[in-house]
């Protein structure tokens, strides 16, 4: 595990302030930012595999780690002309790992999409299902003008409550 995760678990309380050395400081802004891309990639594969219990066992982690993403990228912000003085190549790196993190994040988006309009369609075949199965046992049918015609009253149970429709 590395020094960056270790601390986000052991101060889930508040936040983790980054090394005073700039360079340190970066690294454990990479860590921070990798740490999230993972959570990110192992909720997606996930979503792939329709693993509920794997996905709703990252909220929490994923919801730490965003907070710690979030704290760590003001401080960085707010100490720029120190992070000017590294090499560039660092910053390209921090660059190009924060363009992985959104198109990460985008996947991951575009996959919960992906399964809530599967919710979605899930829970109207389930409505319809049930529409149709009522209309069965309660007797209804159209007649010849359009109109519903009732053919006899049957007991409905809707859960712990009975109806006569």
């Amino acid at each position: 595990m590395k020094h960056t995760e270790q601390n986000i678990q052991k101060n889930q309380m508040g936040p983790f302030i980054l090394s005073r050395n700039p360079q340190k400081a970066m690294q454990e802004m990479m860590d921070t930012i990798s740490h999230l891309q993972g959570i990110y990639l192992r909720e997606n594969d996930a979503l792939d595999k329709a693993d509920t219990d794997g996905f709703l066992g990252l909220q929490e982690e994923k919801l730490t780690a965003a907070h710690h993403y979030q704290d760590h990228i003001s401080q960085i912000i707010k100490r720029r002309d120190e992070m000017q003085s590294l090499d560039p190549s660092v910053r390209r790196k921090l660059e190009n790992m924060h363009s992985e993190l959104s198109e990460a994040g985008m996947k991951n988006m575009r996959a919960i999409e992906r399964m809530k309009k599967g919710l979605d369609r899930l829970a109207g075949t389930l409505r319809d299902a049930a529409k149709k199965e009522a209309e069965k046992q309660n007797g209804q049918h159209y007649g010849a003008t359009g109109h519903i015609r009732k053919t006899r009253n049957k007991a409905l149970s809707t859960g712990s409550i009975s109806e006569t429709v």
